[in-house]
């Protein structure tokens, strides 16, 4: 991974958790559960190769996005991130294992789709 470049990190990528916003229920007085931030690094939106997409095309994984970072041990505390409006699901953070000073970690997530239960 070490190839990445530094121009390529265009993103602001936020990232936290699932849990009770500022926001409250005006039929119910109750919080409004939805992504609740902690901290947003640079970040750029990986590619999978052809072999790849059919890969996870093949296992029913279609709605698979990859972003990237400078490493950072902190992500590991969160369980979501939200890029824009959208809001994913961290399944796998790959750690470059080269040096950590010049590292990127490879992230793996699934969009959620808000459900209105």
């Amino acid at each position: 991974m070490k190839s990445i470049n530094y121009s390529r990190l265009t993103l602001r990528i936020q990232f936290g958790s699932m849990g009770d916003t500022d926001q409250i229920n005006p039929n119910t007085d109750e919080a409004i559960k939805g992504f609740v931030k902690q901290i947003t690094v640079w970040g750029g939106r990986w590619s999978l190769n052809v072999s790849q997409q059919l890969t996870l095309a093949g296992q029913g994984i279609t709605n698979l996005s990859m972003f990237f970072i400078r490493h950072n041990p902190e992500i590991e505390l969160f369980t979501h991130l939200k890029v824009g409006n959208d809001v994913y699901k961290i399944t796998n953070n790959n750690v470059d294992d080269g040096s950590q000073n010049n590292g990127y970690d490879l992230i793996t997530c699934e969009k959620v789709v808000a459900s209105h239960e």
